[in-house]
Order: structure tokens, then C-alpha cells, then sequence
């Protein structure tokens, strides 16, 4: 499981992974295309993709914070790695450092 904080009108690139992914988006907005189908998803809005489907990104222009849980865990991505040293933008306010 990880928070995602995710830049305004970032792209998350077509791919694919073993493990199913369960997420909710608590601030912004994202498209998500899931196989053939596309949606909108906003605070409080939730994914089912299961695994091997491909799927891609967009998100909206203000930004989106996301959690996303993976089952299994994937053995291809440590969040600890891919963390960077900005200003962490949720909670809100709280001013931390990765």
C-alpha cells in the first residue's frame, strides 16, 4: 500500500502488471483507461484493475493524490526508491520531506 502523489497533467504511461490493484483517490482528479474503458475519477473515487490488464493515467490539472494497494505485493516497484526529496503535499500542510 502507498500514497501517490501524482504532478498536475502527469502522465502514467500504458502498462501492465501481475498484480491486481485496488486504489482510491483522496484530492485531484484523474482519467483512468482500463482495458477499452475510460473514466473520471475524483475525491472518494475508487479502481479495481486486475492483473495483467493494461492501463494508463492522466492526471488532472490540479494534481491528484492517490492511494493504490497491490495483491500480491509487486516485486518490481519499492516506493521507498522511487521517493524524491519535494515537499510531501499530503496531508495537507504538514510541510514534510521525503
Amino acid at each position: 500500500m502507498a500514497v501517490i502523489e501524482l504532478d498536475a497533467d502527469a502522465i502514467v504511461p500504458e502498462h501492465r502488471h501481475a498484480s491486481e490493484q485496488l486504489g482510491v483517490c483522496l484530492r485531484g482528479s484523474l482519467r483512468f483507461r482500463v482495458g477499452d474503458e475510460t473514466r473520471d475519477v475524483g475525491p472518494g473515487g475508487t479502481w479495481r484493475i486486475l492483473g495483467d490488464v493494461p492501463h494508463e493515467v492522466r492526471v488532472g490539472p490540479e494534481g491528484a493524490v492517490v492511494v493504490d494497494v497491490f495483491s500480491p505485493t509487486r516485486d518490481d516497484w519499492d516506493a521507498f526508491a522511487m521517493a524524491d526529496e519535494r515537499p510531501i503535499v499530503w496531508p495537507a500542510g504538514t510541510g514534510h520531506h521525503v
